[in-house]
This record gives C-alpha cells, sequence and structure tokens, in this order.
C-alpha cells in the first residue's frame, strides 16, 4: 500500500465517521465492552466437569505432547468408565483443537482456569471482529449498528466463549465458513478461507462439523448451484475428505468406547420419534437461552421477501439444518432429560444475531431511531423471547450477568472443596467423590490427592484396564476420604462401599456451606447470576467423610 492509497483510505473512514457518528459510537462501545465480558473475572469460577475434561487432556499434551488418562501426580482421569479413552488410555473423544490451545496457554501462563478460558476468549474477540465485518457488508453502518447493541446484550455470546471447551471455536469456524460461502468468488482466497474454517472446525467439533456440511449443502441445491463448477466443488471438496483422513488417523473418537460401546449398558437408543422431539425441545431452549429473540426472527421472516432479501430465508434455513443434524447426531437420550443440550448449538449465535437485526430494520424501515430503541429492548431484556412466558419471567439478563462479574457470587462448590483437601489431607490421599463427573474439577485444583474408584468392578476384565492398580475399581481399598456434593450422594456412597472385601467406617470430617452443584454453566437454565445459599437441613452442602482408624472404628465409629 503506497502514500496515496493510506491517504484514500484515511478520508474515506474520516467521511464515514463524520456521516455515521452515533452508529460508530455504539460499535466502539460494542467493541470496548467485548473486553470486558470476555476477560473480566474469567478465572473466578473452578472449571466445571466438561471445562476439567478439557484442561486435563490439555495438561497431558502440555507435558507430552499427547494427551494421557496419567494426570497430576499420578492420578488417573477416566470419566465414564474411561468412555474418551483409546486403548493407550488417550484421550480422543474430546476434539483436538480446543485440547492443544489450551495446552499452549498452560505451556506459556501456567496451569490455572484463567489460563485454561484465556485462548477461547480470545477466540471471542476475533468473533466479534468478524461478525461486525460482516454486519457491515451486508447493510451498512446503521445495520452494523443494530448487530453492535445484539452482541452487546447476548449473554449467551459471552458466556459460550468465557468456557475452556470447543464452543468458541466452533462458533468462530462456523461464522468464517458462513462469510466465506456467502463471499464466494471463486478466488484463491476463497478457496482458502472456507477450506481452513470447515477444517478447524472438524478439529473443534465433528457434530458441528457435520452439521454445517450439512447446511452448505441444502444451501447449495437452493440456491448457488449456478454459482460452482464441478471442478470447484471438487477443489473444495479434496482437502475436506483429506483432512478426515488424516485426523481420524491420528484422533480417531470411534477407537474409545463410543464405537458401538455407548450403549452397553442397556440404555435405549433413541428412534425417529424421539429425535424429533429433542429437535423441538432445541428450538424451544435456544429462544429460551435466548441464543436468539423469536419475535424479530418471526419479523424478518415475514419481511424479508419485500426486500427481497434471500439471505433471511437462506441463514434460517441453515440453522434449522443444523439443528436438525446436532439433534441426530448428539448422544443426549430423550428419556434421561427434559432440555436440549443447547451447547452444541451455540455456533448459532452470530448468524442468529444477523437475521435479528434484518428483522427489526425491516420492522423499523427508515425510523432509525426507533430501530435503536427496539434493539435495545431486544438486546438488554428478554420480552422479544416471550419473556412473561418463560419460567425465568421478564428479566435483564445482560444486567443480571453485568452485576455478577462486577460482584461474583459464590455459586462454586469446587474451589472451597479442593482448598479443604489441600489443608487437610496429605499428599497421596484416596478421596471417592460423588458424583463421579466431580472428580475433574478437584483433580484440576487438588491434584496431589489420588481420585480412586473412578472405574466399575468389570472394567477390570478389559484390555483397556485390566493391568491398573486395585485402588482405581470400585470395590478396592476403601479411600481415606469421601467427598458428597449433596447429601443426596450419600446412598451412592453407601453402596460403593459395600462392595469393598475390607470392612471400614468414616466420620464426619467437614461440612462446607455452599451450593453443591455448578449452577455456573454457560446454559442459561442452569446459570445462576446470584449466590444460591447451602441449604444443610436439606442436604444442599457439601460433606466429607474421614476413615476412621482400626481402632477407632471397633470402637463404634459412625
Amino acid at each position: 500500500m503506497n502514500i496515496d492509497q493510506i491517504k484514500t483510505w484515511t478520508l474515506t473512514v474520516a467521511r464515514t465517521l463524520a456521516q455515521y457518528p452515533h452508529y460508530y459510537a455504539l460499535v466502539t462501545l460494542a467493541l470496548l465492552a467485548t473486553v470486558f465480558f470476555l476477560f473480566y473475572n474469567l478465572g473466578h469460577y473452578a472449571l466445571w466437569e466438561d471445562e476439567a475434561l478439557t484442561a486435563m487432556a490439555a495438561k497431558g499434551a502440555a507435558r507430552h505432547g499427547d494427551t494421557s488418562a496419567w494426570v497430576g501426580d499420578g492420578n488417573l482421569s477416566a470419566i465414564r468408565n474411561g468412555l474418551h479413552l483409546d486403548d493407550h488410555l488417550r484421550e480422543r473423544a474430546t476434539p483436538a483443537l480446543p485440547i492443544y490451545l489450551t495446552a499452549a496457554s498452560f505451556r506459556l501462563f501456567g496451569e490455572t482456569p484463567w489460563t485454561a478460558r484465556l485462548p477461547h476468549a480470545l477466540i471471542g474477540l476475533l468473533t466479534v471482529a468478524l461478525l461486525l465485518r460482516w454486519a457491515r457488508e451486508l447493510g451498512g453502518p446503521r445495520r452494523l449498528a443494530l448487530v453492535a447493541l445484539l452482541v452487546l446484550g447476548n449473554v449467551s455470546f459471552w458466556l459460550f466463549f468465557r468456557q475452556c471447551r470447543y464452543y468458541g471455536l466452533s462458533s468462530l469456524c462456523t461464522l468464517a465458513a458462513a462469510y466465506g460461502w456467502w463471499r464466494w468468488r471463486g478466488r484463491r482466497r476463497d478457496f482458502v478461507l472456507l477450506s481452513l474454517a470447515l477444517l478447524g472446525l472438524l478439529c473443534s467439533q465433528p457434530i458441528v462439523y457435520v452439521a454445517a456440511g450439512a447446511a452448505l449443502a441444502v444451501d447449495w441445491l437452493g440456491w448457488r448451484r449456478g454459482d460452482f463448477s464441478w471442478r470447484e466443488l471438487c477443489a473444495l471438496a479434496v482437502p475436506q475428505a483429506a483432512g478426515v483422513a488424516w485426523v481420524y488417523c491420528c484422533w480417531n473418537p470411534w477407537s474409545t468406547g463410543f464405537n458401538g460401546q455407548y450403549y452397553d449398558n442397556g440404555t435405549p437408543a433413541n428412534d425417529f420419534c424421539d429425535t424429533l422431539t429433542i429437535f423441538y425441545w432445541h428450538l424451544r431452549d435456544l429462544n429460551r437461552c435466548e441464543f436468539y429473540a423469536a419475535l424479530p426472527v418471526l419479523a424478518a421472516l415475514t419481511l424479508a421477501w419485500r426486500a427481497r432479501w434471500w439471505w433471511v430465508y437462506r441463514a434460517v434455513l441453515a440453522a434449522l439444518v443444523m439443528t436438525l443434524m446436532v439433534s441426530q447426531c448428539s448422544t443426549q437420550f430423550k428419556w434421561a432429560t427434559t432440555v436440549a443440550d443447547v451447547r452444541f448449538n451455540a455456533q448459532l449465535i452470530p448468524l442468529l444475531l444477523l437475521v435479528e437485526a434484518a428483522g427489526i430494520a425491516l420492522l423499523c424501515r427508515r425510523r432509525w431511531w426507533l430501530a435503536l430503541t427496539v434493539t435495545a429492548l431486544v438486546a438488554f431484556t428478554n420480552l422479544g423471547n416471550g419473556g412473561w412466558w418463560l419460567p425465568e419471567g421478564a428479566r435483564s439478563t445482560a444486567w443480571q450477568f453485568a452485576r455478577e462479574l462486577l460482584t461474583p457470587p459464590r455459586t462454586d462448590p469446587f474451589t472451597p472443596t479442593a482448598a479443604w483437601l489441600r489443608e487437610h489431607t496429605p499428599p497421596g490421599a484416596t478421596v471417592l467423590v460423588e458424583p463421579n463427573a466431580d472428580v475433574y474439577p478437584l483433580l484440576f485444583l487438588a491434584p496431589r490427592q489420588l481420585y480412586v474408584w473412578q472405574l466399575d468392578a468389570h472394567m477390570r476384565d478389559t484390555k483397556k484396564f485390566g493391568a491398573l492398580d486395585a485402588k482405581w475399581f470400585k470395590g478396592g481399598p476403601p479411600p481415606d476420604y469421601l467427598v458428597a456434593f449433596g447429601a443426596g450422594q450419600f446412598e451412592a456412597l453407601r453402596r460403593a462401599l459395600r462392595d469393598s472385601p475390607i470392612p471400614a467406617q468414616y466420620e464426619l470430617a467437614a461440612r462446607l456451606d455452599i451450593w453443591p452443584a455448578a449452577i455456573y454453566r454457560p446454559e442459561l437454565f442452569w446459570h445462576s447470576f446470584t449466590t444460591v445459599p447451602a441449604a444443610p437441613q436439606r442436604g444442599a452442602a457439601v460433606y466429607v467423610f474421614q476413615r476412621l482408624p482400626p481402632s477407632a472404628a471397633d470402637g463404634g465409629g459412625n
């Protein structure tokens, strides 16, 4: 770029800013708020269960170059009977790219909840920048301002980028793939952008990769068959086929317990009607979790034909196709829950924000101050989602989230429990945790204790785990400490202890008066913005038991 081009570009930007000062002020505010919403108090909460799985695998990758079930000081990480592990005890079910990004952060900055989430928050910055660029190209500065306001108030958008998981990466890669598809002109950079975005999505979350591929195929059949020659389609398909082959030679999830063993416990699989029900749940719960506001989206679908904004229908159809594919591919069981696994659709939020902005622009036409007012109501309240009829009621979710960041509540049971274990138990002490999934946040924060009995007794007869020590199997030597996240876990502990051949008795060593579940997950129907007090009288606390020595046990311990 020479000096004349720089002068021309500078003058163009200056004229645009002078013509639309209010709109660009809103965009600047959105960018500043992005830094606050993504990074402020990022490490306040401990990693919850799914985040901890990514972090455990990243620890192995940071230290050895590959994942391993062995982490910390000789600890085992084998959730759900090692479902995620292959025969070499390597993590292969959690997608690779989030693991290695987290591992790079660990190598550079140490192993803390903040560093675990840092790369995913940075990805959030890139996603906001790309989304605003696309909004500018779709509708100019005014549409850009509407999208900036909608991003500013979308709490689910921020929450999913604050997680050490695949959500942020899959959102960025899906948005980049959609943007590259929309801008397709057959140039070399178009090939590079679309191919890299799809391959990144494959390494971020294969289920979303399949869903995005289906959406692109439907869009091609419906609108773009004349835009691609067969040569161009082959040029796009060959890198994808090579990428799939390479990834699954190195990182094959079917080498784990997901390869036909997932239903070995007698769990009934979903039939076609079940998947349709789950599809409906997704549509319902995406609105409830404020991934999109139903009313502006309906307005866009109703009015877009008059303006000939066909991209609106294409975007909504792509979102429906992706949601349907996620419903078909998800491992969620209909009988086990009444809500959707909306986290598999976090990548739809940016696309649906564009549709919302289009609906508001069409509804308000050229009355842009009215459009900004309506956008603020949609962004900063849940009225556009039908808030009065939702279980949460009408509220300003954005205000509640901002208040949570400024004055964080006590909704993290893992940090105080891990602190107690570090302070009151010796290194190498054996600990049994119920529920089993809560082992992994503790394992990240207090790695010097040994978290035993992670595997059912029958797993000792398998090739994968046959060589492991008895302490890792239920019914092995009695653990030194028991941790129950809620009194409801007592029965699970009693059942497990009955299987031990060595009698043992325990006494209550500590009761931590904090709510025993991670109610800071990113799904809004499982997220609390305020402290939920413990209720020991109802068993809602964390209980730690210590094994009595044989002499005390003979004397009648509890």
